[in-house]
């Protein structure tokens, strides 16, 4: 399949959207990674600042420093997490991710 630049512009936000890689920022401790796109979702397992992990997309919850995204962390063999997005990197946008 081949698109135009011109028919590209009338896919909707996210449809060209992929998993990145990005950074956890904005914190000196460990970061939780919860169930669910809540602050009060139980916590699946910390993350590390200043390391990359993989994220598949996101969704809309909590807000936490003005930030109301949370962006679904991904790996083989574990169980996905959500983290604010206020905690990850530039690489993490809603355009780049898309919605879950």
């Amino acid at each position: 399949m081949k698109l135009t630049i011109s028919a590209l512009l009338f896919l909707p936000l996210g449809a060209l959207a992929t998993s990145q890689w990005c950074t956890i920022i904005n914190s000196s401790s460990k970061v939780n990674c919860r169930a669910g796109p809540s602050l009060s979702s139980r916590v699946i397992r910390q993350l590390t600042p200043g390391k990359d992990y993989y994220f598949q997309c996101y969704k809309r919850g909590d807000c936490y420093n003005d930030n109301c995204t949370w962006d679904r962390h991904i790996a083989p063999g574990v169980t996905d997490c959500y983290v604010n997005g206020y905690l990850t990197d530039n690489h993490c946008t809603m355009a780049k991710l898309g919605k879950c």
